[in-house]
């Protein structure tokens, strides 16, 4: 994507699961998904593509990205809360 976006009109959302310690927030603007770290929200944003963002989190729903066993009974693996924005 060779496009520069604004994201001062942006509205975030973060999920009401997360807690203190961070999440991610996600928005839509002009048909993209952005994500960004809520601790750092001056930082650096992802942006993705619809199709990109529902490829996503459709491995999430699948178990694509889950940890290996021995890491999640460890409690070293954080819980992924997904969020569908609506174009």
């Amino acid at each position: 994507m060779n496009h520069i976006f604004k994201f001062s009109n942006a509205v975030w959302h973060k999920s009401a699961r997360s807690g203190e310690s961070g999440c991610v927030e996600v928005a839509t603007l002009d048909r993209v998904v952005a994500v960004r770290d809520s601790k750092d929200r001056e930082g650096p944003v992802l942006v993705f593509r619809p199709h990109e963002w529902e490829a996503f989190l459709a491995g999430v729903r699948d178990g694509e990205f889950d940890l290996p066993e021995a890491a999640a009974e460890s409690g070293s693996s954080d819980k992924i809360h997904e969020s569908t924005p609506s174009f």
